[in-house]
């Protein structure tokens, strides 16, 4: 199998798997920063581990492009599972959940636009079109996988920057 392939399937598995763990235990952990950011880290780790092994294989050296290649296809690949995971759980298995974390996302955005001292009509006209959007619903996730694969391009081009290696040109 494709190194950036099977590491693309780690990362997702690993992902979903952590995800599914939090949502048993308490799935309004799920809207916790910190689970994000270990899930950040995660990601990160499996980044370097996968590049430093690619270089490894291909005797020391990787060139920028192919660093960058592999590490986005692994970041994508894993994005892909976790929005497939995301339509399953709340669309399927339990769209009620999905229903109350939307209104606990709502009430954290009016907080948020309260703070930025939007009027209340400002307020209750975001609100109302917040709440006709289904937030796990197809469009919304494809509209999310869009923005994380652009984070993902970025935190690929630092990875890449890292674990090149040129190889010497004389030897």
């Amino acid at each position: 199998m494709n190194h950036s392939v099977r590491y693309g399937l780690i990362l997702g598995a690993l992902n979903v798997v952590f995800t599914a763990g939090v949502f048993l235990i308490d799935y309004k952990l799920i809207q916790n920063p910190l689970i994000g950011f270990l899930i950040f880290g995660i990601t990160i780790a499996i980044l370097f581990i996968a590049g430093f092994e690619l270089r490894k294989k291909n005797g020391g050296y990787l060139s920028f492009k192919n660093a960058l290649k592999s590490s986005f296809i692994i970041y994508a690949i894993a994005a892909v599972l976790v929005v497939m995971y995301n339509l399953l759980q709340y669309n399927v298995l339990t769209p009620e959940i999905a229903e109350e974390l939307q209104k606990e996302t709502l009430n954290q955005q009016v907080m948020v636009w309260e703070s930025f001292g939007m009027s209340d009509e400002q307020i209750d006209e975001s609100a109302a079109a917040m709440e006709d959007r289904n937030l796990f619903g197809l469009t919304w996730q494809l509209v999310g996988l869009a923005g994380n694969l652009f984070f993902g391009l970025i935190i690929s081009l630092i990875v890449a920057a890292i674990v090149k290696k040129k190889e010497p040109e004389f030897d």
